[in-house]
């Protein structure tokens, strides 16, 4: 499986995009792919667009990480967020992405 995560910005969104493009020139490889829309501000205009461009594109995102303080805060305490701040909406978006993995794994492994 390859995870990519992204900030919802132009450049960053460019580059993930990039990566995508690659990935599926090699069509023998079949990988599994993830999208993660990180430090997402849902107040911008912007990040709505680029997210939707992306769509467009043929790459839905799968997850999408509110941008928040519990995220810059969590390192300094020398805790991952989801220590930090069980509750917070960060740490149920990271929640929701790592369930969606194991179930994108459990598809993969009944496909082999």
């Amino acid at each position: 499986m390859l995870i990519i995560p992204f900030i919802p910005e132009p450049f960053a969104a460019d580059g993930a995009l990039d990566v995508l493009d690659v990935v599926r020139t090699f069509p023998d490889a079949d990988p599994t792919v993830m999208t993660v829309a990180t430090m997402v501000d849902a107040r911008r205009t912007l990040t709505g667009t680029v997210l939707e461009d992306i769509a467009k594109r043929g790459y839905p995102v799968d997850a999408t990480v509110p941008n928040a303080v519990a995220a810059a805060e969590a390192p300094w305490q020398g805790k991952s967020v989801v220590a930090y701040a069980p509750k917070s909406p960060v740490t149920r978006e990271y929640e929701k992405a790592a369930e969606h993995i194991i179930v994108i794994a459990k598809l993969a492994k009944k496909k082999a």
